[in-house]
């Protein structure tokens, strides 16, 4: 059997024809894996390296896109050609049919917030909007444009806005939110070439504290990216 080796920075990226099949961090052992040729025993690797946890590629073949329900909003503009590059987690400060409402309200002439997505608290709180959408998330902008939700034209047209429902009485995430939240950003990782590193927080990027419903400090954040996303 030969493998396809390719070295960055000590971690050691082994491909079977096209596929990635492992990423193993060889510490100073530069070597051990210049040496390492793709041929013969693959546990080679194993006994002489630690594999890297969370590799992206790793499960990129699980991923798959979350299910959803269109409530469209108005309030959106063109990208005009910026790429995405980052996805900007927000926390609503009203229940789930509320903010999904407001979010996409027409009529709103001052505030004119929108976000791409809402998640829910539970999955029957998507019922308030059919019974069929048990389970599944509000989109309110076509990713391919801006939605209003970052503070800047320029945050705005290189984001993706994801709005997590919380409110003054229910802090944090549920344990379905959380991982549909996990879900819906390693899928939109996947689809827009992003590593980990692009899911950020609303107050990084304006004079806010949101999303503080979820995540008091910006420590807390990033240890919980840690947790999940492995950055």
């Amino acid at each position: 059997m030969w493998y396809k080796i390719y070295t960055l920075d000590n971690i050691m990226i082994v491909y079977d024809g096209e596929k990635e099949i492992g990423r193993y961090d060889c510490g100073r052992s530069g070597a051990m894996h210049m040496a390492f040729t793709g041929h013969g025993n693959h546990n080679v690797m194993y006994e002489t390296a630690q594999r890297v946890p969370l590799s992206q590629s790793d499960e990129s073949d699980t991923i798959a896109e979350p299910p959803y329900f269109w409530h469209p909003s108005p309030h959106f503009s063109l990208r005009r050609g910026v790429k995405v590059d980052t996805i900007i987690l927000h926390n609503t400060y009203g229940p789930y049919a509320d903010s999904v409402k407001y979010l996409s309200d027409p009529n709103r002439v001052r505030d004119r917030t929108s976000c791409h997505i809402v998640i829910p608290r539970d999955p029957a709180d998507s019922e308030a909007f059919g019974k069929e959408n048990h389970g599944k998330v509000a989109a309110l902008v076509n990713e391919k444009y801006s939605a209003w939700h970052a503070g800047s034209r320029t945050m705005n047209a290189q984001s993706i806005g994801i709005e997590i429902t919380v409110d003054k009485n229910q802090f944090g995430m549920t344990a379905w939110q959380e991982k549909s939240v996990i879900d819906h950003c390693k899928w939109l990782c996947k689809k827009y070439g992003l590593t980990y590193k692009a899911i950020r927080i609303h107050r990084e990027f304006s004079d806010t504290s949101c999303p503080s419903l979820i995540w008091p400090e910006n420590s807390d954040f990033y240890k919980w990216r840690k947790k999940h996303f492995g950055v």
